[in-house]
């Protein structure tokens, strides 16, 4: 004989729901602070780039110049 379904949550309609919204206040951000990480960070990531970018290009040497008519 199947058993009567029992529910097992405790669950409420939406129309029954209640919310609430609470306010997390917070110390505004330093922005000096903020500001000095994104350079370094920018510096760093440039740096990175400009390492990958000497090691994938050939190198050129220059050679040097000579005056006057090559014999």
């Amino acid at each position: 004989m199947p058993r009567k379904y029992q529910r097992k949550t405790d669950y409420r309609p939406y129309e029954e729901r209640r919310f609430s919204v609470r306010a997390v206040h917070r110390d505004p951000p330093d922005l000096h602070k903020l500001a000095a990480a994104y350079l370094r960070y920018t510096l760093v990531r440039h740096e990175q780039a400009r390492a990958e970018r000497e090691q994938s290009e050939p190198r050129l040497v220059a050679l040097p110049q000579v005056e006057g008519p090559v014999h």
